[in-house]
């Protein structure tokens, strides 16, 4: 499989984990710091099963990069859900998802020498308008973004695209699976970092007592998905480009699109999202979009 087909594959993925996450973060898990803490220690599950298959030591100088890699993730993460918590979603995610791509390629410009030739800018263009007009909500108000929201996303979209770009660097001077390894002891650093903080001990520690079995199940169901995903992304950033790698998130929005379309007649409850003409119309018209990004990536 080449790093196009993985990349696909991998944000199938993570839309179906998109949605479960939506709708625990807005009805059963309020708290962005308690569901950022246990995504980063469910992503740890990789570690021990690894190891046996080419961990080794790295200089200190890149393990510093690796463990930055992972914090920073975590970093990313977090200021995440905590603009999707605070603001309308279809806010944060075109903000975040058109920022993440174009902190990557000023990033990897200077850290990794990634150059794209003109067919890549073309496909990365195509894709981060289609990525935005599929996540583009209309309201009556129009879409109107706080300072508090802005801040959120340019930090969030910047430790994003650090984190990332820090992990191609790790990848180009070690093998793959070594290399997820390191950047993922630098997430354990971060996610054990929050316990240091009392408030959010009680936040971790009180959500999960007062959590349902179901959902613990369907949480940990997600995470898998996620982590699967999260695995394979980081392989296709390993074989391919970072830049077009990250740039090509905009197919989890056609995948959650697609997902919604099925879903929301049997349970219009899932996601809470309107269909109307008008949005089945945007959605086709992004989605045309990133389907030329694809091609002139294909080519």
């Amino acid at each position: 499989m080449n790093w196009l087909t993985i990349i696909i594959i991998a944000y199938f993925l993570n839309a179906v984990a998109m949605i479960i996450d939506k709708s625990l973060l807005k009805k059963s898990i309020s708290e962005p710091v308690v569901y950022t803490f246990y995504i980063g220690l469910l992503g740890l599950i990789f570690i021990p099963i690894l190891m046996p298959f080419g961990f080794h030591w790295l200089s200190l100088g890149m393990i510093f990069i690796s463990l930055l890699a992972g914090i920073f993730f975590i970093i990313a993460l977090l200021i995440f859900f905590k603009a999707l918590k605070s603001n309308d979603a279809s806010q944060v995610i075109p903000l975040i998802g058109g920022l993440n791509p174009l902190m990557i390629l000023i990033f990897a410009y200077f850290l990794v020498s990634e150059r794209l030739n003109v067919r890549e800018l073309i496909a990365l263009g195509f894709i981060i308008i289609g990525s935005y007009i599929i996540t583009l909500n209309h309201t009556r108000e129009g879409l109107k973004l706080s300072v508090e929201t802005l801040k959120l996303g340019i930090f969030s979209a910047f430790f994003f695209g650090l984190s990332y770009t820090l992990t191609k660097v790790v990848y180009q001077e070690t093998a793959f699976i070594n290399g997820f390894i390191w950047t993922r002891l630098g997430a354990l650093v971060a996610v054990f970092s929050l316990l240091f903080n009392s408030g959010n001990r009680r936040l971790i520690f009180g959500n999960t007592q007062k959590t349902s079995q179901s959902i613990k199940l369907i949480f940990l169901f997600g995470q898998a998905l996620a982590g699967i995903s999260f695995l394979m992304v980081n392989y296709a950033i390993f074989l391919g480009s970072v830049t077009l790698t990250n740039a090509l998130q905009g197919l989890q929005y056609v995948f959650l699109f697609l997902i919604i379309i099925f879903l929301s007649k049997k349970y219009p409850e899932i996601l809470e999202e309107k269909l109307n003409l008008k949005i089945i119309v945007q959605k086709i018209f992004a989605i045309i979009f990133i389907s030329l990004g694809l091609v002139f990536i294909a080519l």
